[in-house]
């Protein structure tokens, strides 16, 4: 798997290199966005949302010491980094070389589910 999630394909110019993009700073985000790139490199991590996660289906109703909220936060999360993961590294979800992306859904679902980053301060 490992060789063709870091496939990179030069034949056409309007290509771009997956992986490579730049993240919005979204009001003092710049920690998450580094450890975003650098779990976005991390290659079975990736390759897992990539080829096994569709095939994953999510329980949002399975109790976990009593608290069902919480799965349901850390379901959300999951698909927000799952369509993070996929406009980094799927080809079809671009259409030129270059590319920046927004990780809004990531950022707020962190937020809802730890206080202690719902300010904008450092």
């Amino acid at each position: 798997f490992e060789s063709t999630l870091f496939e990179f394909e030069h034949s056409d110019p309007t290509d771009f290199t997956r992986g490579i993009s730049g993240l919005h700073n979204l009001g003092n985000i710049c920690y998450m966005n580094s450890a975003l790139q650098v779990l976005s490199n991390c290659v079975p991590l990736t390759s897992y949302f990539l080829d096994c996660i569709p095939f994953i289906e999510t329980n949002t109703n399975r109790r976990i010491n009593g608290d069902i909220s919480n799965i349901k936060s850390n379901g959300r999360l999951v698909t927000a980094y799952f369509i993070f993961i996929q406009s980094m590294w799927l080809k079809s979800a671009h259409g030129r070389q270059c590319h920046i992306i927004n990780p809004t859904s990531i950022a707020a679902e962190i937020r809802s589910i730890n206080r202690s980053f719902r300010s904008y301060t450092q």
